[in-house]
């Protein structure tokens, strides 16, 4: 009933770079709303995985 399921804010960052690239159609949008995310400005990246129920949400932030 539950899958498992994992999304990386870095990944789609890429894709959508790769989107762009070959003018796809909405990349350019996706990425603007990208660019105003908050957590965007603040996250190096995020990770998502939902195993069944259970979802992990872990914002990751480089300290200089």
């Amino acid at each position: 009933m539950y899958g498992n399921y994992e999304w990386s804010m870095e990944d789609y960052r890429e894709q959508l770079r790769q989107y762009r690239e070959q003018n796809a159609e909405g990349s350019q949008e996706a990425w603007d709303e990208l660019e105003k995310s908050v957590v965007s400005r603040v996250a190096d990246n995020v990770k998502v995985s939902i195993l069944g129920r259970t979802v992990e949400m872990t914002i990751v932030k480089e300290m200089a």
